[in-house]
């Protein structure tokens, strides 16, 4: 009996160990459990936080390559002049509005000069900054920096606050600088800068509910504290490194810049590679002590083992498992693409609107909210026709409801210009291209709408300076043709005067009688006739008109030359017109009007004479600037030639041609070669062929071999479709 009670404690005593040993490893397993589960919490955090940082990096970089490869950019880059000038700008301007984040978009050469430069201020203020108040960057760190990007490589400068003029601005703005070079086609370089505020982006990200986030630059002061006071602790009264926060520095054992990964009871610190490519310390504190949780956390290893003892269900768990990790893998996949999609979608210049085939909104962009004013939330869910101004507004449930083939094939996939309804009730120009797809089954219509609005207010403001560019040229002309008429005048009144000193001789000698005077009065007359002529010819020549008419070639050239005959006269110029046909060339007075039928174009007969008078004044001023001219370089020769489709009207000269370097820019506005010329004949010549006669006019360099001499000249073409005129 004694043995069996000795037995029994023996293995009470066995028993109660065995429990002890295996409480003590619950205990302990269960400790390190819990550890483990925090840290694989906080790794989950890290990770979510790179997976952010990627993304951010992405998202800017398909943005700058949109950029760089936009159009309105290459443009500007290949050719700067102040069109493609303004067209950058309306583009810089369209994305600070579209991207909260943005506060500045520049556009630099290789030597670190700002070419283009657009600003956005605090209250969403976006202004263009004038050419005196931009400045050269050369010696900027960050730029230096940026200008050793290669192609289609995104740059980035390092996170800090944002400084005007060497000082902090306040409230602290968080702003990061994104780059990436555009060449031109002859490998010129180009720097596209974004300055991002990146406050809100931080607080987003950087931000967690179960434990507190510090970051620390490579320099050792905080960014993040847990404290918000000794946020940014580099610029706070008094600066804070993270050697004098006693609690942090223990984990770090003073050995700030050698720490790779270092894992306490609540700490976990670590390095984590920002979007500029430099590496900052970031540390994870746990909210709750681990003791805290221990007892529930027992109650979970309880429960673990309970389900330990399924073990037979393990394969089946297995398969589980790895079908679950097939889906989310799938659905990660499935979510960059959203996100990319997103991306696109949001980062549009134009509005996006999806509705279904009854018209309520489904899906729209950003760009929508900044054209229309609606938020997202007013707009998804309601019919479409809010967007839409009388008269259509209550008709247009019935356009969508009669959606035929025949309707479709007229507005599917076409692009329109109508007016949409801002939230203010203002309507607002717009160009608007509809597509259609089908989803399950299901129609949907998707609008691709463009405000316009600016691009009008540029319209007319071209077509205003357009007609003071037309003023102006009429004006020069006007003088041309008075010098014309005065030398068209000085012959008739010296007849006239002449006339009547040998009526007062007559008079004197009684010479005098009813003959004498007759043919005296008809004489002045006839001089008096040539001279109203001309004046009707001038008036004529001036005289607006905005109707199109069917004028004949030959008699309008004719009539300019009758204009200028005396001026071209005066010094020994001739102007011959002739008619080119198979290759022939007839001189015009050698021909039967009959054989010139059907040389009539339509427009303003008094448009194409300011053309043609151009055309020869600065032919007449090419030859009176020739040193040494020959005869033959006195003479300007008018061809008119035609086709079956095309009639072509030259206008040559002898006088040596245009340079080179000159000669691509001679249609440009005020760009003139002459010491007192104006620079807007070509223009307004130009501007009329293309306009008034839908024709094009271009400049080619000649030469002629006469008497064995070579000369060389200027010929200006017109080329004009033959109009069918019954």
């Amino acid at each position: 009996m004694s043995f069996q009670k000795e037995k029994y404690w023996i293995v009470l005593f066995i028993a109660v160990c065995i429990s002890l040993i295996l409480f003590g490893n619950v205990f302990y397993l269960s400790k390190n459990s819990l550890i483990n589960s925090q840290i694989n919490q906080i790794e989950t955090e890290h990770e979510f936080i790179k997976k952010q940082i990627h993304d951010f990096t992405t998202d800017k970089k398909n943005q700058f390559l949109m950029m760089s490869e936009h159009k309105s950019i290459i443009d500007y880059i290949e050719n700067p002049t102040e069109q493609n000038n303004q067209n950058v700008k309306k583009l810089f301007y369209n994305i600070l509005k579209a991207n909260q984040n943005m506060m500045q978009i520049r556009i630099l050469n290789h030597l670190g000069d700002e070419l283009i430069k657009i600003d956005k201020d605090l209250n969403n203020h976006i202004e263009t900054i004038s050419d005196t108040q931009l400045q050269n960057k050369a010696q900027r760190g960050y730029f230096r920096a940026f200008n050793k990007l290669k192609t289609k490589e995104l740059g980035f400068s390092g996170l800090d606050l944002n400084q005007e003029f060497g000082v902090v601005e306040k409230p602290f703005r968080e702003t990061i600088r994104a780059a990436m070079p555009v060449y031109t086609k002859k490998g010129s370089k180009y720097i596209i800068i974004i300055n991002y505020y990146m406050g809100n982006w931080l607080k987003d990200f950087l931000h967690s509910s179960f434990v507190d986030i510090y970051l620390i630059d490579h320099n050792g002061y905080f960014i993040l504290h847990a404290n918000p006071k000794f946020n940014w602790s580099k610029y706070i009264k008094k600066p804070l490194k993270v050697y004098q926060d006693e609690e942090i520095n223990k984990v770090f054992d003073n050995n700030f810049e050698g720490t790779q990964f270092v894992i306490s009871n609540e700490y976990i610190i670590t390095n984590l590679t920002f979007i500029d490519n430099i590496k900052y310390k970031i540390i994870y504190k746990t909210k709750t002590e681990i003791e805290q949780n221990l007892f529930e956390h027992l109650k979970i290893i309880a429960v673990m083992i309970v389900f330990g003892l399924f073990l037979p269900i393990l394969p089946l768990i297995k398969i589980i498992f790895n079908y679950i990790n097939k889906i989310q893998s799938s659905k990660e996949t499935i979510k960059e693409k959203e996100q990319r999609l997103n991306s696109i979608f949001n980062n549009t210049f134009d509005a996006i609107i999806i509705i279904n085939d009854n018209g309520i909104i489904e899906q729209i962009n950003k760009a929508t909210h900044s054209i229309f004013g609606y938020t997202k939330e007013e707009l998804i869910g309601k019919n479409v026709n809010i967007l839409v101004p009388e008269p259509h507004h209550h008709k247009h449930d019935n356009y969508i409801k009669n959606h035929s083939k025949e309707i479709r094939s007229k507005i599917i996939n076409e692009q329109r210009d109508l007016f949409g309804l801002h939230k203010n009730g203002t309507q607002i120009p717009i160009s608007l291209a509809v597509t259609q797809m089908y989803l399950n089954d299901n129609l949907f219509f998707i609008g691709t709408i463009r405000d316009v609005s600016k691009f009008k207010e540029l319209e007319e403001k071209e077509k205003q300076q357009e007609l003071m560019l037309m003023q102006q040229s009429k004006l020069a002309s006007m003088g041309e043709m008075v010098a014309a008429i005065a030398h068209q005048w000085r012959q008739p009144l010296n007849s006239i005067g002449i006339t009547i000193q040998d009526l007062s001789y007559a008079f004197k000698y009684n010479e005098l009688n009813e003959e004498y005077i007759k043919n005296s009065q008809e004489e002045i007359m006839q001089q008096l006739n040539h001279m109203s002529q001309t004046i009707d010819e001038f008036r004529n020549f001036f005289k607006k008109s905005d109707n199109k008419e069917i004028f004949d070639i030959f008699t309008a050239i004719k009539e300019i030359i009758k204009l200028s005959w005396a001026q071209f006269k005066a010094h020994d110029i001739s102007i011959e017109l002739y008619y080119c046909q198979n290759n022939t060339l007839f001189h015009y007075e050698e021909l039967d009007n009959k054989e010139l039928k059907g040389l009539q174009i339509v427009g303003a007969s008094a448009d194409f004479k300011q053309v043609i008078l151009n055309l020869i004044n600065n032919a007449k001023d090419a030859i009176l600037d020739i040193k040494d001219k020959k005869e033959k370089q006195n003479c300007i020769k008018i061809i008119v030639e035609d086709n079956e489709k095309e009639i072509y009207i030259k206008v040559n000269d002898l006088a040596g041609g245009i340079l080179q370097e000159n000669s691509s820019r001679i249609f440009e506005p005020y760009f003139t070669s002459k010491e007192m010329g104006t620079g807007l004949g070509l223009y307004i010549s130009k501007t009329i062929v293309e306009h008034s006669f839908n024709a094009s006019i271009r400049y080619t360099l000649t030469e002629e071999k006469i008497n064995g001499t070579f000369y060389n000249g200027s010929s200006f073409i017109i080329t004009m479709n033959k109009p069918k005129i019954k």
